[in-house]
């Protein structure tokens, strides 16, 4: 699961991106799935079963929570 600096990167601005809208309103379920897409390439997983199958119980934590956070942003 290791991403290249410049994904991490683009990933990293596109949650900021995400981060900033959701501040001001709430996110469309689209938007959430998209914004979810982007964290599981922020993590450098190619899907959220990789994530949650790693074995890394801090970084399964960290995906849950911040997901959920997303979620909560649904209308």
């Amino acid at each position: 699961m290791k991403a290249k600096p410049a994904d991490k990167f683009d990933s990293a601005l596109s949650l900021r991106v995400f981060a900033k809208i959701a501040e001001n309103g709430q996110l469309s379920q689209k938007q959430a799935s998209e914004v979810i897409e982007v964290l599981i390439d922020f993590y450098g997983a190619e899907s959220e079963n990789q994530i949650l199958n790693c074995g890394d119980d801090d970084l399964i934590h960290m995906y849950r929570e911040i997901k959920e956070k997303i979620l909560e942003r649904v209308y």
